[in-house]
């Protein structure tokens, strides 16, 4: 004889069947999270695809890159090695989009940046690129603090700006000289407010031309020892070009530059 049930309340039997709990395992979560981590990682990628570059002379196109292709992701560290006259500062100023190529792509952060008008690659560069040259560029009539704090006139000085700038020039060994001017500074001084500049506004991408070039050996040294932790220290792109084997001993993918052509230097 079958009991009917109490009102308000179900038999087991006629209780709707439930979903079965399914989780994933952990082999397959953890295959997942390194896929997203690395899709997140080639996005923020610098990508150089084929990147050529030729100058008209009256005799003809004179190349002075071939089909460079190179890419680098947040936390590396890039030396790039050449002769006078090979295109490494030719080939730096295309990565700054500070001149453009004739041929190939480039692309950072999955953002093609020879699609960017003028007024677009102006604020990229400002608000995603650090220069260092080998000259420092230092304005003179200002002081290192002053001179640290020049990058964010373009987009507006912020009231931390003061506080950032005084912590990286404390980062890079110079927190008692933030009032000193340039002519008052040493070489190898120079070229770290030359740093901290560069990084002032955050940069994604850090781009570093002959950076201990006139720099003594000592104070070479110190540069360098700040350039190779850069890019740990603030999980950023760096890519230097020099033609100090010392320096680019610092890092571990280290690129030859020769006859307009990229190759990896053992």
């Amino acid at each position: 004889m079958m009991i009917a049930p109490t009102r308000g309340t179900a038999h087991p039997c006629w209780q709707s069947p439930q979903p079965p709990v399914t989780t994933r395992p952990l082999a397959v979560r953890n295959r997942d999270d390194t896929l997203t981590r690395q899709r997140k990682r080639f996005i923020n990628m610098l990508i150089a695809h084929n990147i050529a570059k030729s100058f008209p002379t009256r005799s003809g196109d004179l190349p002075i890159l071939r089909d460079v292709s190179v890419q680098i992701g947040p936390g590396e560290g890039v030396a790039i090695l050449g002769p006078s006259g090979s295109g490494k500062s030719t080939l730096l100023n295309i990565l700054g989009t500070l001149e453009r190529p004739t041929g190939g792509s480039l692309t950072l952060d999955d953002e093609d940046l020879l699609k960017l008008d003028e007024q677009a690659l102006a604020q990229f560069r400002n608000t995603k690129v650090g220069f260092v040259f080998q000259d420092h560029h230092l304005m003179p009539t200002c002081s290192a603090l002053e001179n640290v704090l020049l990058p964010t006139i373009p987009r507006s000085p912020r009231p931390e700006d003061a506080t950032r700038a005084r912590e990286l020039l404390d980062s890079v060994g110079l927190a008692d000289r933030g009032d000193h001017r340039p002519p008052e500074l040493s070489g190898g001084e120079k070229q770290r407010v030359a740093l901290a500049r560069a990084l002032i506004n955050e940069p994604r991408l850090v781009l570093a031309d002959e950076p201990t070039g006139n720099l003594d050996r000592d104070t070479a040294e110190q540069v360098g020892e700040l350039l190779e932790n850069l890019p740990r220290s603030r999980d950023v792109i760096l890519v230097v070009v020099t033609h100090s084997t010392t320096l680019a001993a610092r890092f571990a993918r280290r690129f030859a530059l020769t006859d307009g052509c990229l190759h990896a230097d053992s």
